[in-house]
């Protein structure tokens, strides 16, 4: 998310590192070329920071290895740098399925580089002077993440860095992602009908007291679907002595539409699918514009419409829509987006031929600049930039074409 040209609205400055960071990153290539495991790579270390305390102690942890070649014996390795109150923070992990082999994270306050814990299996060493590495150290496990543990000690510094990665939200086709607002770290199936937990913005009955309603309703008429309103029920849900206690209440959620002077009020399942899932947008966007952070969209074709995916784009370049530089990384095939996006913000995944894959920026393509002026959508069209399928004809008319076809 480093910029290469900076002097544009969709690129904000980080004074003490000298770089522009980006606001938006396209994620392109053919089907199955390893996209949505970009995604998946940085969701899944947020969720390690947030859970893995409570969850790895007894099952293991749920890596996913690479399948082919050594993979599944292999660890798992992650190296993340991220700018946090002006600070770069450089974090690294490495583990296997049984235990955390090695973690670290150093700061570069001025410029310079300071260690703040390094950890090799289970013993830890923290930056002297650093406070409540006691309590932390009480809380690992050969299983437990440093930074899971911070999360719950007095350590300002480390917890700091780990809550920018547990806020990281993650929306898109069959993913699981954590609600922003007004409950955050809850789960829910982007596509699930059950609503209770994704209504907080217009819920007159939760903790939230309508946080944000207005911006919310604002944000859904922003894609012009002909609701001037949300209406909140509450339902009370008989207890069946296995139900746990938040969920005894639901909700029930209706939209209201105009038609000349008549109000009519819509259920869920009778708005369209486009409707449904800008509804579930709504929430992680502007929770992440107003508070900043980093928005995962995975699959954006199939949840918006084109010009709703453009309009979102210009929400995060926008600096006063978008005053903390929150970030919007997404995946697609949606070669058109390409004309509202700079070189420096499309990547392509290519497979190698061990079935690993490689993310390449195409501002850096094949060792050669693309100029700035470059027609991206047209360069990707003619497959100059690589990431797009290679179809061999030959076998469809083997197998199915014509005798004279297949004789030719």
């Amino acid at each position: 998310m480093v910029a290469v040209d900076i002097d544009r609205p969709g690129v904000r400055e980080i004074e003490s590192i000298s770089v522009g960071a980006l606001t938006t990153a396209a994620i392109y290539g053919a089907n199955a070329s390893g996209k949505s495991n970009v995604v998946s790579a940085i969701q899944w270390l947020s969720r390690a920071v947030r859970r893995s305390f409570e969850e790895w102690e007894d099952g293991g942890i749920p890596r996913n290895p690479f399948l082919f070649a050594e993979g599944p014996t292999k660890s798992t390795k992650f190296e993340v740098e991220l700018s946090v109150e002006g600070v770069r923070y450089a974090y690294e992990l490495e583990l296997d399925s049984n235990r955390v082999i090695f973690e670290s994270l150093h700061s570069y306050p001025l410029k310079h580089k300071r260690r703040i814990f390094s950890r090799s299996g289970d013993l830890v060493a923290f930056r002297r002077g650093a406070n409540a590495t006691a309590r932390i150290n009480e809380l690992l496990s050969p299983r437990t993440l440093v930074l899971s543990a911070s999360l719950k000690s007095p350590n300002d510094e480390i917890r700091r860095f780990a809550s920018e990665l547990v806020n990281v939200v993650a929306v898109g086709n069959r993913r699981i992602i954590p609600l922003s607002l007004p409950h955050r770290g809850s789960t829910i199936d982007f596509f699930d009908m059950e609503v209770q937990t994704r209504i907080g913005l217009f819920d007159d009955f939760g903790p939230g007291e309508s946080w944000g309603r207005d911006q919310a309703l604002a944000l859904l008429n922003f894609a012009d679907l002909g609701i001037g309103n949300v209406v909140i029920d509450r339902i009370a849900v008989e207890n069946d002595g296995e139900t746990p206690l938040r969920r005894r209440s639901s909700r029930r959620v209706r939209f209201v539409h105009h038609s000349n002077d008549q109000e009519v009020l819509f259920e869920l399942d009778q708005e369209s699918e486009g409707t449904r899932n800008w509804f579930n947008l709504i929430g992680p966007i502007l929770s992440v514009l107003k508070q900043g952070g980093v928005l995962l969209f995975d699959e954006v074709d199939a949840s918006l419409h084109t010009m709703l995916t453009e309009k979102v784009i210009e929400l995060f370049h926008d600096p006063s829509l978008n005053p903390y530089g929150a970030q919007l990384i997404f995946t697609t095939h949606n070669v058109s987006l390409m004309d509202c996006l700079n070189r420096d913000e499309v990547w392509i995944t290519e497979k190698r031929s061990d079935g690993s894959t490689d993310l390449v920026a195409v501002a850096e393509f094949g060792g050669d600049k693309v100029r700035r002026s470059a027609n991206l959508s047209r360069l990707y069209d003619s497959g100059r930039l690589g990431g797009v399928p290679n179809f061999d004809m030959s076998l469809i008319y083997r197998y199915l074409g014509s005798p004279d076809e297949v004789s030719q």
